[in-house]
């Protein structure tokens, strides 16, 4: 009960405003379609094609993550984009099929220096200004006055208000928290002993009761979010969860673009083999010669770490880091880089591996959250939160248990 009611009042104090017509908003939703008969008149001129799904894929990427660094929900935020994309195809599709009968007489302004740069800046005017509008009768006759563009078909209309009314803006992530009465918590679910997941559903490791016990504090339920390693910046600029556990290591290219909590553990790289050959490996030359099979999972510190450090030994990259340590017990690899905790945790589980060399490297464990303006007080909780944890021992007693599990 306390964690609902830190949650309602911080809704009451920081909630997302109320849902009005935005006359603003229409108005540049109109601006940015107006200009379409000018990308029309350069693609004819040039012989292009309306639709460039590659560089729409990029724009609704793009514009996702500006939405969602604004506060708004990335969802609502993508559909919307998209809407507004097929309503710009259907009014250059519109004067495209003018100018079959009547070729227009004027060139287009450069499309490089003149359009896109006032495009972009449109782009960002409505991403500041985005916002859910209510689908009321006095709304949408706002729109409708406020959308004059020549070609823009009523299915493109009726798309583009149904989109904005499904789209959400919130002041905080706790008030978006509160709003929608969970906790949506980003994992890898393959990196034991913090997080594993044999089927995306039922979810174990220190990092998952980490989250349950987060969820508990803030009073709502925890959704798993499935992530991997090497798409794990990208949902997180993505907006599709709330925060990332799950064992991740604490580095700069990650901190340039979210922001992380303090560190729960400390650890480092070292390597893992079967037990018959580990007094092989003493020294990372000992590793990095010819005919030794390094092994990594892709897309995180280990492949990073092996990309940097390896250039004589072979390298498998395997796909499930589920079963790679399985690869090295059945003789097809001899050597895996990876944290120490796990080097712990898969030679209990495989009696027949035993950890070579000493650490390698230094690093933390932490927690990844989104990075939102002016948004610090989701941060600032997650820490309160996890000091405690940290200082009461919670955390240590979790590792040992998971560690230790069979």
């Amino acid at each position: 009960m306390r964690g609902q009611t830190l949650l309602l009042g911080l809704t009451l104090v920081f909630g997302g405003g109320s849902a009005l017509a935005d006359d603003a908003l229409f108005g540049l939703i109109d601006e940015r379609l107006r200009h379409m008969r000018d990308v029309a008149l350069h693609k004819w001129h040039h012989q292009l094609p309306i639709e460039d799904v590659a560089r729409e894929r990029v724009v609704v990427r793009s514009a996702r993550r500006a939405a969602v660094r604004h506060g708004v929900d990335g969802d609502g935020a993508e559909r919307f984009f998209i809407a507004q994309i097929e309503a710009a195809k259907t009014i250059q599709s519109h004067w495209f099929g003018r100018w079959d009968t009547e070729p227009p007489r004027r060139q287009a302004p450069d499309l490089a220096t003149d359009i896109r740069p006032r495009l972009l800046e449109l782009g960002d005017e409505i991403v500041a200004r985005l916002r859910q509008v209510p689908a009321s009768s006095t709304a949408r006759a706002a729109f409708d006055a406020a959308l004059t563009t020549e070609g823009l078909s009523t299915g493109s209309r009726v798309a583009l208000f149904a989109a904005l009314g499904a789209t959400n803006r919130y002041a905080s992530t706790l008030a978006r928290i509160a709003a929608n009465g969970e906790l949506r918590v980003g994992t890898a679910g393959d990196y034991a002993p913090f997080t594993y997941s044999a089927n995306d559903e039922s979810w174990v490791g220190v990092d998952i009761d980490q989250a349950r016990d987060l969820g508990r504090a803030l009073g709502v339920p925890v959704r798993f979010v499935p992530t991997s390693w090497p798409t794990l910046m990208d949902d997180v600029l993505d907006g599709r969860f709330d925060i990332a556990m799950g064992g991740i290591s604490r580095n700069v290219a990650r901190a340039r673009l979210a922001r992380f909590t303090g560190p729960y553990f400390t650890d480092g790289k070292t390597a893992i083999a079967r037990c018959a050959d580990a007094a092989l490996y003493t020294s990372l030359g000992d590793v990095d010669r010819p005919g030794v099979r390094v092994i990594v999972n892709p897309g995180g510190t280990n492949q990073r770490f092996v990309d940097a450090n390896i250039r004589e030994a072979s390298v498998i990259v395997w796909p499930d880091n589920r079963t790679v340590f399985d690869e090295i017990a059945a003789g097809r690899a001899d050597v895996m880089f990876t944290d120490g905790i796990e080097v712990r945790l898969q030679t209990v589980r495989h009696p027949g591996l035993c950890g070579a060399l000493p650490a390698l490297t230094y690093l933390d464990k932490a927690y990844l959250i989104p990075r939102i303006q002016g948004d610090r007080a989701w941060l600032e909780t997650v820490n309160v939160w996890l000091e405690q944890r940290v200082a009461s021992g919670a955390v240590e007693r979790l590792i040992e248990r998971h560690v230790n599990a069979r």
